[in-house]
């Protein structure tokens, strides 16, 4: 039995498809900066167990944990992929680009700061990051690629000359 998509999200996924490189570029990096942020008010919540989670003069926390991950993923290449043919490559990319961001933020936080976050949140800091950074591009992923299904299995024929072309007619 095939699974059809309400025909809304089909149309937003459709319109997202159709949206310029550009665009789809700002929109990731405005996740990114949504997650990133999200992800390290939710690691000092959880390291210190309340929502009404402040260190002392940690906004400047927030700004160095953008400025250190934007700048490592757009270099992994993360704002480049086309995130319908996302594979093991871009996990590896994400979790460097994480890892990177989070050691770099660790290091701000060691010499700019007289009161210290404790290290255990920049370790909750790393997962969560890790999760939301990459968890989003494969939902995405999951989505777009969901969209474009009618239940076939795709084939991609490559060099196969006129083998190649008898065999995409046979299909």
């Amino acid at each position: 039995m095939k699974e059809t998509m309400p025909k809304w999200i089909e149309r937003i996924a459709l319109n997202l498809a159709s949206l310029p490189r550009s665009q789809k570029r700002l929109m990731m990096l405005f996740a990114d900066v949504v997650f990133i942020s999200f992800a390290l008010w939710c690691s000092v919540g959880l390291r210190f167990g309340s929502i009404d989670n402040h260190i002392d003069g940690d906004l400047w926390l927030y700004g160095v944990a953008v400025g250190a991950a934007i700048p490592v993923f757009a270099r992994l290449g993360l704002y480049r992929a086309v995130i319908r043919f996302l594979g093991g490559r871009a996990l590896l990319a994400v979790t460097v680009g994480v890892t990177t961001s989070v050691l770099l933020l660790a290091l701000a936080n060691l010499i700019f700061t007289r009161a210290m976050v404790p290290i255990a949140v920049f370790i909750i800091y790393w997962a969560l990051a890790l999760i939301y950074v990459a968890g989003s591009r494969f939902v995405v992923r999951a989505f777009m690629n969901y969209r474009g299904s009618d239940g076939t299995q795709r084939v991609a024929i490559y060099g196969a000359g006129s083998a190649g072309v008898q065999l995409a007619a046979a299909l």
